[in-house]
């Protein structure tokens, strides 16, 4: 913000933006404030260091005691070239579709941690986050300035996030809107922020749920001081399947299912595996004869029909399928494990796994003092062929989300 002693007799002061703001391009004059931050016209910016800033004008009525703040970021395929073209040549290249993780701050305090991470069925269109949070209105400057902060994460991690995460996260990240509207309570509380690499996607009645597209999510502290997160397993297909014929669907669900169980469970765990007909029948009968092309990724989903291990000691809930059964034994038997780690620190996080009709849920044992990182992985290592892949379900109320059919 120009301090009114530099002005002339050519410059005018420029007014605080009134409630609600909706910043959505660099020109604004209520985008005070730029460091970091190349301008830009239809969206508010493109970061162009590891550390950004963004200074908004705000004009908060009196009668306002707390304001919302959602922050709208993503990556597409520029984001890249500007990645490459402004490190330092001695930072080691990643892949382009690499996960960025990103620290949002607001008026010097953090806010909330969340990730971006490309795929291939993003090409020519963005990847968002959204992220939201609340200020009391004490907490704006005394002149309406409401400053958001976008700094890098790469240090202080685990070595598996270490060995993923891209360096200078933020560089090349676009900043495309900053929205602030009033709240009508005067109590603020963290939002429970969680981030899997894109927005969630709502699927049916499923309802809406993040992909976890590399392989763990970021959670951040919310209403909850122990919060519960659910996960659901799916088995991803590979990059190029095949097409499958209908008489020789029954044999072809066999084989891969045998195959994909084999790759998931120790060797000593597989003895038998029911007939290719019984897993047939078992997806037929749960997904009412939906087509044969949605019909195979989940009759392999559903390996529960493997018979080696006895879900005794957590009993399959009716209705959940068999892939509950199979779960319960695995966490039973400790090869599907869960573990946290806290972001800055890289300490470990302990939490509670348990099954529930065929979900995962991930509880940490202790109150969270900030944002961590959750994976979950199997004592064998994940399958080469046909990964094992978890959708996060327990996404905060008031996330914004897409539809299914615009995410393909």
């Amino acid at each position: 913000m120009t301090d009114p002693r530099f002005l002339t007799m050519f410059d005018a002061p420029v007014p605080p933006a009134g409630l609600p703001v909706a910043l959505t391009s660099g020109t604004d004059a209520a985008l005070q404030l730029a460091d970091g931050l190349f301008r830009g016209d239809g969206l508010v910016g493109r970061v162009t260091h590891p550390d950004a800033l963004a200074g908004v004008r705000v004009a908060v009525p009196a009668g306002v005691r707390s304001v919302r703040v959602v922050v709208t970021l993503a990556v597409d395929d520029a984001s890249p070239r500007w990645w490459d073209e402004r490190v330092p040549e001695e930072v080691p290249r990643r892949r382009p579709t690499a996960p960025r993780l990103i620290h949002v701050l607001s008026q010097g305090e953090s806010r909330a941690v969340t990730m971006l991470r490309r795929s291939a069925a993003d090409r020519g269109r963005p990847t968002c986050t959204v992220v939201t949070f609340d200020l009391a209105g004490t907490e704006l400057d005394p002149d309406g300035l409401l400053v958001v902060e976008l700094r890098s994460v790469s240090d202080r991690l685990p070595p598996w996030a270490a060995a993923q995460v891209l360096p200078y996260s933020a560089v090349g990240v676009r900043v495309d809107r900053i929205d602030v509207v009033a709240r009508p309570s005067a109590a603020v509380s963290a939002t429970g922020h969680l981030a899997g690499g894109s927005l969630p996607v709502v699927r049916g009645r499923r309802g809406a749920e993040i992909d976890l597209r590399p392989g763990f999510f970021v959670a951040n502290p919310g209403p909850a001081a122990t919060p519960v997160w659910t996960l659901r397993p799916v088995l991803r297909s590979p990059e190029r399947p095949m097409r499958y014929r209908r008489h020789t669907w029954r044999r072809t669900a066999h084989r891969k299912a045998a195959r994909v169980a084999k790759e998931l469970l120790p060797d000593t765990a597989i003895p038998t595996v029911r007939r290719g007909i019984d897993l047939y029948r078992t997806a037929r009968t749960e997904l009412r004869n939906r087509p044969v092309r949605e019909l195979m990724p989940a009759a392999v989903a559903h390996t529960g029909t493997v018979t080696a291990i006895r879900p005794a000691a957590v009993p399959a809930t009716r209705g959940a399928g068999p892939l509950a059964g199979l779960l319960g034994s695995l966490v039973t038997a400790g090869w599907l494990q869960a573990e946290a780690f806290e972001i800055g620190t890289a300490a470990a996080v302990e939490v509670d796994v348990s099954v529930d009709r065929g979900r995962v849920r991930i509880r940490p044992v202790r109150p969270m003092t900030g944002p961590v990182l959750v994976r979950v992985r199997s004592a064998s290592g994940p399958p080469a062929r046909y990964p094992v892949g978890w959708r996060l379900s327990s996404v905060p109320e008031g996330s914004p989300e897409r539809s299914e059919e615009s995410a393909r």
